[in-house]
């Protein structure tokens, strides 16, 4: 989850493309993608227990 979560703050907050990520993270492209477009906020998530 960690991962992800880089992924996406490297790509949609800092703006970096997926191809740079991905040769940061020794990852495919297509990985960065996927994971950066994901559904949900994986960022700043909090959870509740009631």
């Amino acid at each position: 989850m960690a991962e992800i979560n880089y992924i996406r703050y490297e790509t949609n907050t800092k703006g970096k493309s997926y191809s740079s990520v991905a040769k940061q993270m020794n990852r495919d492209g297509r990985t960065i993608k996927k994971y950066s477009e994901q559904g949900g906020n994986c960022l700043n998530k909090k959870e509740k227990h009631t």
